[in-house]
């Protein structure tokens, strides 16, 4: 099997059910990766930006990958983030993930003391790949990490054996022809990230998205992308307006994305109403914004 056969299609950024103590609730990941799986989506990313793993305790963190893995059980594959400001520590955290049972892992360029030079980007996975062996897939996302992996850096990254997949959650559309582009006659994936490249993405050969409202509403996802592996051009551009109205509906609150998801998802009866960080609630105005919303995408459950 290919790397692009491999890691493709809708794969949810996996929330974190939280107790309000900050620590797991078992009960509730178990019912989002069912629920999850039985839509028919692809495969899982665990403890990316959507499951909060800066977010939580060393404990917590460690429980939701270990769970997932176990709960999963290689029905769809999973990718782990390893997302840790610093090369030492990602390659610490690879390790433990491996530990675990998952080889396949994501991360992201130095933050806080940042690569300041792209080559230095290069010299941190090249130093991750070898010292773990890991299969990796790269993120590219400057919202958080504040760096921005240049198409012309990703051609070189491209090079590392272990790479095998490339998660592009910038809202760069010429970065991103870029790498379809160049990746269209290589084993890597082109994974978008977020809910808006989806559908133009997978039409122009892209392997797939990562998103967190796919964790609510996979079968919508699931359709956008079938469509647009179908090139129905006008099926893609209705289901890719669906989902841009979800998501500024749900997750452009001014509140951090993950409440609206988290609220979405407790209505459904999937987890609690609880999120790791120090966020500010909802207002009732904006819960009733995404209760509309949910009763007109209510085909889609």
């Amino acid at each position: 099997m290919t790397n692009k056969e491999y890691w493709k299609g809708i794969i949810p950024a996996l929330i974190t059910p939280v107790n309000e103590d900050g620590t797991l609730d078992s009960d509730s990941l178990e019912k989002v990766i069912e629920h999850i799986i039985s839509s028919g989506c692809h495969g899982l990313f665990v403890a990316g930006s959507s499951g909060e793993p800066t977010n939580l305790s060393s404990k917590t963190r460690r429980d939701v990958i270990s769970q997932a893995i176990r709960i999963v059980n290689g029905r769809p594959p999973v990718c782990v983030g390893t997302i840790s400001p610093g090369t030492e520590q990602t390659i610490e955290m690879i390790k433990e993930v491996q530990d675990m049972g998952c080889n396949f892992i994501c991360s992201t360029p130095n933050f806080y003391m940042l690569n300041e030079r792209q080559e230095d980007i290069i010299h941190h996975f090249e130093k991750v790949a070898r010292r773990t062996g890991a299969r990796i897939m790269i993120y590219n996302n400057d919202a958080t990490v504040g760096q921005t992996i240049k198409a012309e850096t990703f051609y070189k990254l491209a090079e590392i054996e272990n790479v095998i997949a490339y998660k592009d959650t910038r809202p760069d559309w010429e970065n991103h022809v870029k790498a379809l582009a160049f990746l269209r006659d290589k084993d890597i994936s082109l994974i978008s990230g977020g809910e808006y490249m989806l559908g133009p993405s997978i039409l122009m050969g892209g392997q797939g998205n990562i998103a967190a409202a796919s964790n609510v509403f996979p079968k919508l996802f699931v359709a956008l992308y079938h469509a647009a592996k179908a090139q129905d051009i006008p099926l893609t551009l209705d289901l890719n307006d669906k989902i841009a109205r979800l998501n500024d509906t749900a997750t452009r609150t001014g509140n951090g994305w993950l409440w609206g998801i988290k609220y979405i998802a407790h209505r459904f009866g999937l987890c609690q109403y609880t999120v790791a960080g120090n966020f500010t609630p909802l207002t009732k105005e904006q819960e009733s914004a995404i209760d509309a919303i949910i009763e007109e995408l209510s085909e889609y459950r």
